[in-house]
């Protein structure tokens, strides 16, 4: 059972790994600059922290009716939502990059901000997290949309093995989150 946000952002940042892993040999090995296992480290960084900002979206959905003003408003964002960014975010940067200088950490630290808030822009755009019904298409669904991101960040544009893959490590990792308990613990 998850008692505090540090556990539950280790959670999150441990089966994001998991997931950034499950993907990772999907990428073409062809191309020197990415060795065997596919994809080069910078891009297999990204993977990881795109699984993460996907569960803080995840989580935020859950967590409030009104969770995009929440996320993306500073004065309208709880202590929680700020400490689950930050620990996040920051943690996986100090995990991955422990033996970086710290100049560089920041910077990548920055950055990672950065691109969170773009994946939580385009992620608030899907309300529908698969398609309604088997014949719908997936496109403009969240993990579909999530998918073809895991996918380009992969080199693999429109691949739609990649894709797939991608959006079932997602769900492995929503339902391996455990979110509703979390957030039932939060508020209660």
């Amino acid at each position: 059972m998850i008692k505090t946000i540090e556990e539950y952002s280790k959670t999150i940042f441990l089966l994001s790994h998991e997931a950034a892993n499950s993907v990772r040999p999907l990428a073409p090995n062809d191309d020197p600059k990415f060795g065997e296992d596919g994809i080069g480290d910078q891009q297999w960084f990204a993977i990881l922290q795109e699984y993460i900002y996907l569960a803080l979206h995840l989580t935020a959905r859950h967590y409030s009716s009104n969770f995009w003003y929440e996320w993306m408003n500073l004065e309208g964002r709880t202590e929680i939502v700020d400490d689950l960014i930050e620990i996040c975010i920051e943690g996986s940067v100090a995990i991955i990059c422990k033996d970086w200088p710290t100049d560089t950490k920041e910077k990548i630290k920055s950055e990672c901000y950065q691109n969170f808030g773009k994946s939580m822009a385009e992620y608030k755009e899907y309300h529908d997290y698969f398609p309604e019904t088997e014949d719908d298409s997936p496109q403009k669904t969240l993990f579909w949309e999530f998918g073809k991101v895991i996918a380009a960040t992969n080199h693999l544009e429109n691949d739609i093995q990649c894709i797939i893959a991608s959006e079932k490590a997602a769900v492995k990792l929503l339902k391996d989150l455990n979110i509703k308990q979390f957030v039932k613990q939060i508020t209660t």
